[in-house]
């Protein structure tokens, strides 16, 4: 929903990355960024859809223009199949060589994507470097075909290429596992990487994986040897299944903003560019402040939500990079008040800060 007045732009649209998309959205809708005000209180779900809002954003703000009232543009279920954006199926061919003792020597993985009628995505890309990270072959060939396809726009959901191949390779480690009489757990934990792993073709670093002890704690939690037994146990008409997978995802960002405001009433507002998709992190990440400063959470005010407050330049809202990015910067920020305070009281009252 859109409306003009006194020269700015409100624009209430519904965008998983309000900071970030407050520029793509001024740029679409053809003003300045400072004659825009993005509200954008609730998102709902977006899961990848909507990063910096979605494609008929700009529709209600330039109608709002030519008719000098406010427009509020709704799509039906009907018409969100066609306008809205699908994730990148692809179907993939994938060939594993295994030693003896069940460490992975080889993955040959062959992926043909439909892609949609636009720019290319990166799911078959991204596919390829979670397989490398979560299996870590010792030699690893990837290709991949992007087709154009007359069908609904595609783009990044959830995992894009992570959840698709994940559902796809870990059915064949239990294969794999089964031929060489190997324990399903003990072969995923041989081939599961650890803090100093590389992955993909630029052989990049991990910042921590700790999967072996998480898959050793779990088969005590679980009591994974007598749980083991349980499986293809038939009762009646109803077989029992017992199993296991490891998935993993590319995660992180830096380089982003903290702003807070601490009040002569003795409020701290912590401003964060952080949207609300129902899952609370715009506030669970606002916390880390009143933790570094060891400050009350009921004399703290989360202000978010609409750009028109003042929110700070905070990463998109998409590939698991919130909680990294966003505690960091607010963390960082939280760091650099408190020394101030310090400077301020030891200059006030004496002492060193």
């Amino acid at each position: 929903m859109a409306y003009w007045q006194g020269g700015k732009l409100f624009l209430h649209p519904s965008t998983q990355s309000i900071p970030i998309a407050h520029f793509v959205v001024a740029g679409l809708c053809g003003v300045k960024p400072e004659d825009l005000v993005l509200i954008c209180e609730f998102c709902g779900g977006g899961f990848g859809s909507k990063i910096i809002g979605t494609v008929n954003v700009p529709i209600p703000a330039l109608l709002s223009k030519k008719t000098g009232r406010p427009v509020m543009h709704r799509v039906s279920r009907y018409e969100e199949n066609y306008m809205g954006r699908a994730r990148a199926g692809f179907q993939a061919q994938a060939k594993m060589g295994f030693r003896k003792d069940g460490r992975l020597v080889a993955l040959d993985l062959y992926i043909v994507q439909d892609n949609g009628p636009y720019g290319i995505q990166s799911d078959m890309g991204s596919a390829a470097a979670v397989s490398s990270l979560s299996y870590q072959p010792m030699s690893m060939r990837f290709r991949g075909v992007s087709v154009l396809t007359n069908t609904p726009p595609r783009a990044a959901q959830r995992a894009p290429g992570g959840a698709q191949i994940t559902a796809m390779l870990e059915p064949l480690l239990d294969v794999a596992a089964e031929k060489l009489s190997i324990d399903k757990l003990e072969i995923r934990r041989i081939n599961a990487p650890d803090s100093s792993s590389k992955f993909d073709g630029s052989q990049g670093g991990l910042t921590s994986a700790l999967c072996r002890e998480a898959i050793d704690k779990a088969k005590v939690l679980v009591d994974w040897d007598n749980a083991k037994q349980l499986s293809r146990k038939r009762n009646g008409t109803k077989v029992t299944g017992i199993g296991v997978s490891l998935s993993s995802y590319t995660a992180g960002a830096a380089g982003f903003d903290g702003l807070m405001v601490l009040r002569p009433d003795g409020v701290l507002e912590i401003h964060t560019g952080v949207g609300n998709l129902g899952t609370h992190s715009y506030s669970d990440t606002a916390r880390t402040a009143a933790e570094v400063l060891d400050f009350p959470w009921e004399r703290v005010e989360v202000i978010w939500g609409n750009t028109a407050k003042g929110l700070p330049w905070t990463s998109v809202q998409a590939g698991s990079m919130t909680t990294h990015s966003a505690t960091r910067a607010i963390h960082a920020a939280s760091m650099d008040l408190k020394r101030k305070l310090q400077e301020i009281a030891a200059k006030d009252l004496g002492g060193s800060s």
